[in-house]
């Protein structure tokens, strides 16, 4: 079995933005390249899994959220990146949002920190989940830690685990997805 770096998108891998809906705002952390460069030359997978609740609030289209990936991939790609595989939730709960998309505004199995999406990732790469790396910097992005296993970084980037949003302690606290990569790897 493989083994994953699971790494949020959204203050992890890019500049945190409340919403992001405009491609051209997306732009990488510092540092980031060479963190999944890191992990690219090891024995781990890079497996993107993020919220994009964007969808539900009626900001962007599915197709949207594409291009958004296929600039993140392109930006990487550019400094010798890669990601292996890239899971979003387009969803949010119901009536969250006044306007938006009501077809996206439903309860899923797969918006963050519900296993849908890690569960499809394990699936699609035959991953072993007790020994791979959940990263991100939101508790929620780390929370399903509780139901699947593997070991959580908080990052202190983003939002810094600020949300508070779900009572889990990680494992390690990390600065950014450099510092979590090279405390993993040992490098």
């Amino acid at each position: 079995m493989n083994k994953a770096f699971f790494i949020d998108r959204d203050g992890t891998i890019n500049k945190y933005i409340p919403y992001i809906n405009n491609i051209d705002d997306f732009e990488l952390i510092e540092g980031v390249s060479e963190a999944i460069r890191l992990i690219n030359q090891s024995k781990w997978l890079v497996i993107v899994v993020t919220n994009q609740p964007q969808v539900a609030k009626g900001l962007l289209l599915e197709n949207d959220v594409n291009k958004m990936h296929d600039k993140m991939t392109s930006l990487l790609s550019k400094d010798n990146a890669k990601i292996d595989g890239i899971y979003y939730c387009p969803h949010s709960p119901p009536n969250k949002f006044k306007n938006g998309n009501k077809d996206y505004q439903i309860n899923c199995s797969c918006r963050k920190p519900k296993s849908g999406l890690y569960m499809q990732a394990q699936k699609d790469f035959n991953i072993d989940f007790s020994s791979s790396i959940f990263i991100g910097d939101t508790t929620r992005d780390i929370a399903v830690t509780k139901d699947i296993g593997g070991k959580s970084i908080l990052l202190k980037c983003g939002l810094g685990g600020k949300d508070n949003k779900f009572p889990i302690t990680p494992d390690h606290y990390c600065k950014n997805l450099l510092d979590a990569a090279k405390t993993i790897l040992k490098k």
